[in-house]
């Protein structure tokens, strides 16, 4: 496995990576990280950054169905309650830390 953190990881492309691929990619995906990621490095902290690209850029990653441009607070919602799902859906695995 490339790029694999062992202790903290503070810059990660995997819930842009939801909005194009689903919230599988969180779990599993190939981008920077995952949950399977973290588990394997014995990772114990990882900060999921929501990046907020270009519409052109969001347009070129996106699949045929996500072309329609949403707003900036639609965009940050849907990742962070994806990754909120994820993470309680695999709370036997990962945990969120709040402060």
């Amino acid at each position: 496995m490339d790029n694999v953190y062992t202790y903290a990881d503070m810059h990660c492309d995997t819930l842009l990576r939801a909005i194009g691929e689903g919230s599988e990619s969180i779990v599993s995906g190939n981008g920077m990280q995952s949950f399977e990621h973290q588990i394997e490095a014995k990772q114990i902290l990882q900060f999921y950054a929501i990046f907020f690209p270009s519409w052109q850029t969001y347009k070129e990653g996106m699949p045929a169905w996500r072309k329609e441009p949403i707003s900036d607070d639609e965009f940050y919602n849907t990742l962070r309650d994806v990754l909120k799902a994820e993470t309680d859906r695999h709370s036997d695995k990962i945990r969120m830390a709040y402060s």
